[in-house]
C-alpha cells in the first residue's frame, strides 16, 4: 500500500513466536492469546501480539512496556528518549532483540495492553495476498509518537473523524480495512465506549473480501453483503473504487 496511510505493523516474525521471549511478557499468556485470536496454535496468537509491539516500537516509537522493578516505562527524559531511538533502530536492522533490550533495560513487555479488534485477509485477486490482525490500544504516557523514516516516512496523531475528513477531502489515501475502521472506531463515540467494546469484541471469521463487477463500478465485497459467497442478507456491505478512491457502501 505504497502512499496509503495505515496503522503502524508489519510482519509475524518467527523470533516473535519463540518461548523464550514470552518469559518477559506479562497480564497475557499464550493460552489467554489462542483463546482471543481463536483460530491458531497459543505460541502463534501471542506471536502476533508480540508482532504488534515490536512493530510498534519500530515504526511509531511507542513500546508496550513496564519496569521490571514496577512502574511504567516512560522515554520523557531527552537522554532515555534517545537511548531507546537506538534501540528502535537496531530492532528495526536486527542488531538486536526484543529478549535483549529487555535484559539490557530491565523491560517486562505488556501485550495485555493490546485488545484485538479484527482480521483481514487480502481479496483472492491480488498476487501477494496478507492476513493482517488490528489491535487497539491506549496511548501510555511519556512517548512521543514518530514515524521511523525508513518503513514510513510521514506520520500523524489523529481523531478517526480527523483522519475521516482529509480522505474526504482527497488529501490522504486509504485501504478499505483502514478506511472501515476508522469509521468503526468513529461510530462508537466516546473511549469508554470504545474499551467496553474492545474487551468484549469477538471476531469469529476474518473480512476476505471478494473482487465483484457490474456494469459501472468495481467493488469489493465484504461479510454481510447480499452478494457475498453464502450469504443469506439483503443488506449492503461493500467498498466501491471511485476515481482511484474507495468508498464504503452499507445498508
Amino acid at each position: 500500500m505504497a502512499n496509503a496511510y495505515v496503522f503502524p505493523g508489519g510482519k509475524l516474525d518467527g523470533a516473535d513466536s519463540d518461548p523464550a521471549l514470552h518469559r518477559f511478557c506479562q497480564g497475557l499468556t499464550a493460552k489467554d492469546a489462542a483463546e482471543k485470536l481463536g483460530d491458531v496454535p497459543p505460541e502463534v496468537a501471542i506471536g502476533y501480539y508480540i508482532a504488534a509491539i515490536r512493530e510498534t516500537f519500530e515504526e511509531a516509537g511507542v513500546l508496550f512496556a513496564d519496569l521490571e522493578s514496577g512502574g511504567p516505562l516512560s522515554l520523557a527524559e531527552e537522554e532515555k528518549h534517545q537511548r531507546f531511538q537506538h534501540y528502535r533502530k537496531r530492532i528495526h536492522d536486527g542488531s538486536m532483540t526484543l529478549s535483549e533490550l529487555s535484559s539490557e533495560e530491565g523491560l517486562v513487555y505488556r501485550p495485555d495492553r493490546l485488545h484485538y479488534w479484527d482480521h483481514w485477509v487480502t481479496p483472492e485477486v491480488e498476487e501477494r495476498r496478507f492476513s493482517a490482525r488490528f489491535f487497539l490500544a491506549q496511548m501510555p504516557e511519556g512517548f512521543r509518537p514518530n514515524h521511523d523514516s525508513m518503513e514510513t516516512t510521514d506520520s500523524g496523531w489523529f481523531t478517526p473523524t480527523a483522519v475521516l475528513e482529509r480522505y474526504e477531502a482527497d488529501r490522504l489515501v486509504l485501504a478499505p480495512p483502514t478506511l472501515r475502521i476508522l469509521l468503526e472506531l468513529q461510530e462508537i463515540g466516546s473511549m469508554e465506549a470504545l474499551w467496553t467494546a474492545a474487551k468484549t469484541r469477538r471476531i469469529e471469521v476474518p473480512n476476505l473480501p471478494v473482487a465483484h463487477r457490474d456494469d459501472s463500478s468495481f467493488f469489493l465485497l465484504l461479510p454481510g453483503d447480499k452478494d457475498y459467497p453464502g450469504s443469506n442478507t439483503q443488506g449492503l456491505h461493500r467498498a466501491r473504487m471511485i476515481k482511484g478512491r474507495w468508498e464504503l457502501i452499507r445498508g
